[in-house]
């Protein structure tokens, strides 16, 4: 069982992608490209799959580094309430990554 901060590497995808694109001299294969690429796009559908409130939720944590007390004060949450939202975004994103890592693993 493979676990990892699928947040967190979705930023490191995102600085990859601007540090490629502003580097000519970067030494990547067209096959990492293509895979965190890829990889990029699945963790958008899966936020696109998320209800609009999770959504704001996942934006307002992994976007803009808010803590979970200020995303409740901001959205008039319960503060458990959007650890629940946290969870679950959590949950689909690397749920989707688990089916697509085995499809390519096979």
């Amino acid at each position: 069982n493979i676990t990892f901060n699928v947040f967190e590497h979705r930023k490191v995808v995102e600085k990859y992608l601007q540090y490629q694109g502003n580097n000519q001299d970067f030494d990547a294969s067209p096959d990492d490209i293509i895979a965190v690429k890829e990889l990029q796009i699945l963790i958008e559908i899966a936020i696109s799959k998320m209800p609009p409130r999770q959504q704001q939720v996942f934006h307002l944590k992994f976007d803009e580094n808010k803590s979970e007390e200020e995303i409740a004060d901001m959205l008039k949450m319960n503060p458990t309430t959007v650890r629940v939202h946290i969870t679950k975004a959590r949950q689909t994103i690397q749920n989707l990554i688990k089916i697509f890592v085995f499809f390519f693993m096979f």
